[in-house]
């Protein structure tokens, strides 16, 4: 027998006691009522146990104060009393259930990923997690969850900017829902893996990431006539949270306490009954799960298909073989609230897509065109022509690493400049510059591009090579690509970064300019702020200013505020009570990433603010 069937008959005598005596108070009654509640008994089960005691007491003593104490324990199970009141709703119901699926093992192991950085954001130091650390932060959660003291907080939501003007919504938990995330993935993870087929490349339960090139090269051993190229359109957030925990049960078998704990934390930390959190890597694992019985069907259709996220290569024998598969997957999709995205689904030849591998887009050969004619131009311009077929081959990164960075998004802009700074020739880096110039000046007089998307792509490789040559243009023209296209933030405060050095000046009024006041969205100016952090020689007097205006002003978005506080603290300029002012404001996601960022540099924070909450 378990404990909390063991239990159960005390708390229910104890009801009983309750409602029988002729002092008993609202908070006398509600005491057994909540034991129950979290023993696991449901509102339906409370109003069995006292419509029992109030048909015992109408066939014996017909006490009219038992049948008062009845209504009284029914109004509190019902949540009709304001403050002596059970609640059913989802943060009270994983406050329950959450001590009884999360085991101390899975909260260890997930712990250090759980601490990391969200990599949709812009960074902040990381805290390196000790032993002792480890086994303190997790008692302390152990503690606090078998004494019903947790309970799920409403994640952050900061809108990040996609393709087309749209956005993504990237989410920070509070950091005790952090670490419960992570447990909760990893008591799942040896039976994802067992159950996913060899065609789902990533993500897995593992957790390793496996290059999107792989995955893009399997049609390569395939004997089908074409490949169908298909996305689903907003997965993450289109995550129903009861479908999600069926396939939990159903296809990993796990039972009542965890699947309640799950559903309960994802409807509270989102603040709905769909989507998963964008950031921890914890929603990798759950929108695997979720995917589990649309890669069941298509194993079982013996279909020739493949699945990186949510990414599907599937082969067909001809163009209305692939029309009636699409029409199959959307079908599929369609039962667990999914759909396909239609700008990126399409049939095409094998050899054609085989092709597309072995070399770049059409928008990257452009540019390349564009970029070796202006280069040659250049050089026909100068005394030394000798050097243009010898420039004209180096004209640009390799082919494979910008397809990486750029497309299949699997290295990091930090990783391509570190690799190909040797390749930047002068001839070549001016080209990317009058390009780069030409294209901006154009958008500033909003001349536009008929292809927005792929301008974005050109302007994007413009940035990493000018950063990483160190190569100064007119910072007008960064403010006016930003204007059009905030997504480029990440790496126009690279390119800014780069220039730092030589150009401090005119890069700590371009801060300014932005900051004072934000000129744009909460994550593009906290991107901005990154800049001053990585490199705060940049904090002039007025900028210092202008900063400590924006730690402390609640109206300003909370990851400007975040990074403006960093930036300070980097250049040793955060006072202490700036810095309270922003903790005592924030929220617990965002209080915590900036204990988390103190921590990893105790002597660059107010001391008396330093400590793990």
């Amino acid at each position: 027998m378990s404990e909390e069937l063991s239990v159960q008959p005390t708390a229910i005598a104890a009801l009983r006691r309750q409602i029988v005596s002729r002092d008993a108070t609202a908070d006398a009654i509600l005491l057994p009522l909540r034991a129950l509640q979290r023993l696991g008994s449901t509102s339906a089960d409370l109003r069995v146990h006292i419509e029992r005691i109030r048909a015992a007491n109408d066939v014996t003593t017909d006490d009219e104060n038992i049948e008062l104490n009845c209504l009284l324990a029914l109004d509190i199970i019902a949540g009709s009393l304001h403050r002596d009141s059970l609640r059913w709703d989802a943060a009270e119901t994983a406050r329950i259930y959450l001590p009884k699926a999360v085991q101390p093992e899975s909260m260890s192991r997930g712990l250090v990923t759980a601490l990391k950085p969200s990599d949709m954001l812009p960074p902040r130091s990381t805290f390196e997690v000790t032993d002792a650390d480890r086994t303190q932060i997790v008692e302390r959660i152990m503690t606090r969850l078998s004494s019903f003291e947790i309970e799920p907080q409403r994640a952050d939501f900061y809108r990040v900017p996609k393709a087309g003007m749209t956005t993504r919504p990237a989410a920070l938990l509070a950091p005790e829902d952090r670490v419960i995330f992570e447990a909760l993935a990893l008591e799942i993870n040896f039976e994802l893996e067992r159950n996913l087929p060899e065609a789902v490349i990533w993500p897995r339960s593992t957790g390793a990431v496996v290059p999107h090139s792989t995955f893009a090269a399997l049609p390569k051993a395939w004997h089908d006539a074409y490949v169908i190229v298909a996305d689903i359109e907003s997965f993450y957030e289109c995550v129903d949270h009861t479908l999600l925990v069926g396939f939990v049960s159903s296809e990993l078998g796990k039972r009542t306490n965890y699947l309640k704990a799950l559903e309960s934390f994802l409807d509270a930390t989102m603040s709905s009954r769909t989507g998963l959190p964008q950031g921890p890597s914890a929603s990798d694992v759950f929108a695997s799960a979720y995917l589990l019985p649309v890669d069941s069907v298509l194993v079982n259709q013996t279909w020739s298909f493949a699945r990186y996220a949510d990414d599907f290569l599937i082969g067909a024998d001809s163009v209305v073989n692939g029309r009636r598969k699409i029409e199959s997957l959307e079908g599929i999709l369609r039962e667990v609230g999914l759909r396909l995205n239609v700008s990126k689904t399409k049939v095409m030849r094998r050899e054609t897509y085989l092709a597309n591998l072995d070399k770049p887009s059409q928008q990257v050969e452009r540019l390349r065109k564009e970029i070796q004619d202006l280069t040659q131009a250049r050089l026909r311009s100068s005394e030394d022509e000798s050097d243009v077929a010898k420039i004209l081959e180096e004209a640009g990164v390799d082919e494979q690493i910008l397809w990486d960075l750029f497309y299949n998004q699997t290295t990091t802009l930090d990783e391509v400049l570190e690799e190909v700074g040797d390749l930047f020739q002068p001839p070549l880096v001016d080209s990317y510059a009058e390009y780069f110039t030409r294209v901006a000046r154009s958008l500033r007089g909003e001349r536009l591009p008929d292809d927005m998307l792929g301008t974005e792509r050109d302007l994007r490789e413009c940035l990493v090579i000018l950063a990483g040559a160190n190569r100064s243009v007119n910072l007008g023209l960064v403010d006016e690509v930003l204007k059009w296209f905030p997504r480029l933030a990440q790496h126009a405060s690279a390119y800014l970064r780069s220039i730092a050095g030589d150009k401090g000046h005119s890069v700590s009024r371009i801060l300014t300019r932005w900051l004072d006041p934000p000129a744009d969205t909460d994550w593009v100016t906290a991107w901005l702020c990154n800049v001053a952090e990585v490199c705060p020689d940049l904090i002039s007097k007025r900028l210092q200013g202008v900063m400590i205006k924006l730690v402390r002003d609640e109206d300003v978005g909370l990851l400007t505020r975040a990074g403006a506080a960093r930036a300070l603290a980097a250049g040793r300029k955060l006072d202490e009570a700036s810095f309270d002012e922003l903790l005592r404001t924030s929220t617990a996601a965002i209080r915590s990433e900036m204990i988390l960022a103190a921590l990893a540099d105790p002597e660059r924070y107010p001391s008396a603010r330093v400590a793990v909450e």
